[in-house]
């Protein structure tokens, strides 16, 4: 069989979407199923062509839950997406839309066309990213330079004199790393407590307390991230 003709793999997936064993592929869009074979034809391809290496078999446990959606139907407003769900219906092409409400508005264009729409989930929120076609809006260059020296104490050190504190050295991100460090102890803690020879155990308490830590380290993350882009 060849491997990067994504036809034949599609009418074998559908052949495994009408078996007994594999009825619950009915709950999920039909356009899912089909992008993802046609992401591993695609990798399997720039792999015999010399452009990247053999693709690896995504682990449930270590790797990012992410699909995608189908670029036609999907629509935006000021506050809302809608896009395909779940459906729970065996007929034939049987579709659900739903709205859906997005954390911040007005990011996306809502009169755009919209290319490779992909969902993503990376523990805590739940993402959303597309391409848009924009025009060309690149700015002129000037002649103008400036000499860098990046620090320890302070972030950047420019030749004009100007100066960029080190935000790592702010007391909120020196307290939010005290916490961090703190609950990265006390998992540890939780999972010697409840080991079971060999094996850890995990508990709801620890679910909550790596909750709390994936939330700390998001903290980090955008505070950082912020500071570099005003900056």
């Amino acid at each position: 069989m060849n491997i990067s003709n994504n036809h034949v793999y599609s009418s074998e997936f559908t052949k495994l979407r009408h078996s007994d064993e594999y009825t619950w592929l009915l709950n999920i869009s039909n356009n899912v199923t089909k992008q993802a074979i046609k992401d591993a034809c695609t990798a399997y391809k720039n792999f015999f062509r010399g452009l990247q290496k053999f693709p690896r078999f995504k682990s449930k446990k270590r790797s990012m839950p992410k699909f995608y959606q189908d670029n036609v139907k999907i629509r935006f407003s000021n506050t809302h997406v809608k896009f395909e769900v779940f459906s729970s219906s065996r007929k034939a092409n049987k579709q659900k839309m739903n709205w859906v409400r997005l954390a911040e508005h007005g990011r996306i264009p809502t009169n755009a066309k919209y290319m490779n729409p992909r969902i993503s989930f990376d523990g805590l929120n739940w993402w959303i990213s597309v391409c848009v076609e924009f025009p060309d809006c690149r700015e002129t260059l000037n002649d103008d330079g400036v000499g860098i020296d990046l620090g320890i104490k302070d972030l950047a050190i420019c030749s004009d004199g100007t100066k960029y504190k080190n935000i790592n050295k702010s007391q909120k991100v020196k307290k939010l790393e005290k916490q961090k460090r703190r609950l990265q102890r006390s998992i540890s803690r939780s999972y010697e407590k409840n080991k079971k020879g060999e094996s850890y155990c995990k508990t709801n308490n620890v679910i909550k307390k790596e909750k709390l830590l994936l939330k700390r380290n998001h903290r980090l993350t955008n505070i950082r991230k912020n500071y570099l882009k005003k900056e």
